[in-house]
């Protein structure tokens, strides 16, 4: 399943390429991102890394909003081997991005397509989705953050599926620490689908610290550890652990 880390760095990737009034328009953003870490407690002892990368190419804009063809890639691997976590996914359409207060949202449509290296499956559908993301209090002692995707054909293993994922992080006396932030924090996702795969049907609470270290011009690196309680909806299982994480981002 996805982890935490990596579906925040997904929403954060949204951000990277929103067009705000008054600023020069980039025309071809990019971005990518990375994770690793075991904070899904009911997958036991398992590392997940995923690394993606999105490229755009902006052919209309307003002051507030922005229309780009693109193209992404994912590739996701585990530590246990398990089907839904050993992937590579590729995806091309068009996105249409808003810019509001402290964020923006997004509608995604193209074409997807899913190999899956354990089953050796693979499949394409179109894909449909809606995205938002805001953003409060960086650079301040409470920094945080919500965002959301709800999508169709997002996985095209899982034929016809609609997937939504919710999350929300609230950092707490974020400190400076040499070169970076000491970032104590507290966080939820709720993950649902229309067909029950155990992996996609959670709630997930965690509170951890995390070291966030600036990169490049327009990039972060992130360190960490927390503790997450975890309940899969369908099967009624709960799970808690403490595990790592390390995740990177930038855009361009």
């Amino acid at each position: 399943m996805k982890t935490i880390s990596f579906a925040t760095l997904a929403a954060v990737s949204l951000i990277a390429t929103a067009v705000h009034a008054g600023e020069p328009v980039n025309k071809y953003p990019g971005s990518s991102w990375g994770s690793v870490g075991n904070t899904s407690p009911s997958e036991k002892d398992n590392f997940i890394a995923t690394i993606h990368a999105e490229q755009g190419m902006v052919v209309a804009n307003g002051d507030d909003w922005n229309l780009a063809p693109f193209v992404t890639g994912t590739v996701t691997v585990d530590s246990k081997g398990y089907d839904w976590n050993n992937k590579a996914v590729l995806r091309g359409g068009v996105k249409l991005e808003h810019t509001v207060p402290h964020g923006i949202v997004a509608l995604r449509t193209g074409v997807a397509y899913e190999d899956r290296f354990r089953s050796g499956e693979s499949d394409s559908s179109l894909f449909v989705s809606a995205e938002h993301w805001l953003g409060w209090g960086y650079g301040t002692h409470f920094p945080g953050s919500t965002w959301g995707q709800l999508g169709y054909g997002m996985s095209p293993a899982e034929k016809d599926n609609i997937s939504l994922m919710v999350h929300a992080e609230q950092g707490l006396f974020a400190t400076k620490f040499d070169s970076g932030r000491l970032v104590p924090f507290v966080d939820a996702t709720i993950s649902r689908d229309t067909k029950g795969y155990n992996w996609n049907n959670k709630n997930q609470f965690g509170a951890g610290v995390k070291y966030s270290i600036p990169m490049t011009d327009n990039g972060v690196f992130d360190v960490g550890i927390k503790y997450t309680r975890e309940t899969m909806t369908k099967s009624g299982a709960s799970a808690s652990n403490v595990g790592v994480f390390a995740t990177y981002w930038f855009g361009w």
